[in-house]
């Protein structure tokens, strides 16, 4: 008879320092661990933005759902999540509900803009962000 290992749900620690901030989960690849620390390493050098450059498919969505929930205690401002349609909105929505302790009463904006329109706003795009 073949033993079946069951995955071990483990803490993926992004700080042990002052205070524990981690991931509570273990379904991740492994791009998407290198992610979830990509992130926040910029966090903590307090980059404006930045860009999950992955293929579709490639859980985008979810490492920065998984990270922001990991520092959601030491968020002092809002996070802008650019997206390109009220149906992206609406996914967002659904995976930071379901994949963190986000609930429905949480406020999301659904204001959609092209890029071009962000560039007129802005003088500019950005490659920093």
């Amino acid at each position: 008879m073949t033993d079946i290992k069951k995955p071990v749900k483990e803490r993926l620690y992004l700080d042990r320092g002052q205070r524990e901030v981690y991931v509570d989960t273990c379904d991740l690849a492994q791009h998407q661990i290198e992610g979830i620390r990509f992130l926040y390493r910029q966090y903590i050098k307090k980059k404006p933005g930045v860009i999950l450059n992955n293929p579709d498919g490639y859980g985008k969505s979810i490492q920065l759902a998984f990270f922001l929930d990991a520092i959601r205690e030491l968020l002092t401002n809002p996070v802008l999540i650019l997206c390109e349609d009220e149906n992206k909105v609406n996914n967002w929505k659904q995976t930071l509900i379901k994949r963190t302790k986000y609930t429905e009463d949480f406020h999301l904006s659904g204001s959609v803009f092209h890029v071009e329109e962000v560039k007129d706003m802005y003088g500019h795009y950005s490659s920093h962000m």
